[in-house]
């Protein structure tokens, strides 16, 4: 058995190595991706928990626990972004593609690790499909959030 978190260390330390040696200016897309990818991380133990809590089939964890958690987790390094940096619109809206696309990635390389590469063809749909679906539900998420933040500042 694959632990995830063994995957996650394989991904992150030469994306942290990398962040360290791109210089501060280039710092942030790598910080963004890594957001994203722990995101993903920590929403796979939630998820079980809130399933074992709530008794949830496996079709009903997958279906009714899993996208509501896994969009929160995705807004809470871009919240923490917002108010602990306060930075430039610009800034924000590249901030939360990455944070959704680092979550796809590592969301779909567990997926890859755990089921096998069997069927190229259901993998390039998974790939393409899940990845599309985070970045735009983080889009709509990031900019929901945008428009409240900016009314209330």
């Amino acid at each position: 058995m694959t632990y995830i978190e063994n995957v996650f260390a394989c991904i992150a330390a030469p994306l942290f190595v990398a962040a360290l040696c791109a210089g501060k200016r280039q710092m942030r897309p790598f910080i963004f991706l890594l957001a994203g990818m722990l995101s993903c991380l920590l929403s796979a133990y939630v998820n079980t928990f809130f399933a074992a809590l709530l008794r949830a089939t496996e079709l009903e964890a997958t279906a009714e626990i899993a996208p509501v958690v896994e969009e929160i987790m995705k807004l809470l390094p871009l919240l923490f972004y917002l108010l602990v940096f306060e930075p430039e619109r610009e800034h924000i809206k590249s901030g939360v593609l990455t944070i959704a696309a680092g979550f796809a990635t590592f969301e779909n390389i567990c997926y890859l690790v755990q089921h096998g590469a069997d069927e190229l063809g259901f993998l390039l749909i998974r790939g393409f499909g899940t990845g599309a679906m985070h970045i735009v539900c983080g889009a709509i998420v990031g900019s929901g959030l945008l428009r409240v933040w900016r009314r209330g500042g």
